[in-house]
């Protein structure tokens, strides 16, 4: 079976979904992954419930953010993907957050449930900045993440050059051509939207 890829949105960031959607697309048909689009209110926490229940359909499931670009069609993101890794994420050096969950991928691997079960644990304590990504945070600085698998920054996260991302961290993160994808943060998405279209359309982005 194929792989998942699953787009989520909300009213709050409908316009840029609109705008990333027919490039997910292209993408997904490209490599003949089947594709779901959400359409439910924002939540910073993850519903484990229905990765878990996607994962026992599909094995795999790729997770997109609507702030996520794919600029090299000819990169089969699970080519990236360790066969046993349960959950794979992006390095963010830019933010206080080891790993960014704005480009997942989840696998139906042994280590699946356990890695789930952490998270939804940490996550349900409440009064975390950043959801689920704060649990996996907790989980990494603990050493209990077993199963997740961290890439490189630049291979699933590759950001704009944005003056309001460049500290803490400024080198070998922002996005070059040959990356995956670029991936739009900082900023309200109705900046990130104008950020996709010069993108899509001038391959720039705005330096502000």
């Amino acid at each position: 079976m194929k792989p998942l890829m699953l787009n989520i949105h909300s009213k709050n960031n409908e316009q840029l979904f609109q705008l990333t959607l027919l490039n997910h697309a292209e993408y997904a048909g490209k490599y003949e992954y089947h594709a779901m689009n959400l359409n439910i209110p924002y939540n910073i926490n993850l519903d484990i419930p229905l990765i878990l229940g996607l994962l026992n359909t599909f094995g795999a499931v790729i997770a997109l953010g609507s702030d996520i670009w794919f600029t090299n069609m000819d990169i089969d993101i699970m080519s990236l993907v360790k066969p046993d890794s349960a959950l794979t994420m992006g390095q963010d050096p830019c933010a206080d957050i080891p790993a960014n969950g704005d480009l997942v991928i989840f696998q139906n691997t042994p280590k699946i449930k356990s890695l789930m079960e952490k998270i939804d644990q940490i996550q349900r304590s409440g009064q975390l900045r950043f959801g689920w990504q704060d649990a996996v945070k907790k989980l990494v600085e603990s050493g209990d993440a077993d199963g997740l698998d961290i890439l490189p920054a630049r291979v699933l996260q590759s950001f704009p050059q944005h003056k309001d991302i460049l500290k803490p961290v400024r080198e070998d993160c922002f996005w070059k051509p040959g990356d995956l994808c670029i991936h739009f943060v900082g900023g309200d998405n109705w900046k990130k939207a104008l950020d996709v279209l010069a993108f899509s359309k001038l391959r720039i982005v705005f330096n502000l």
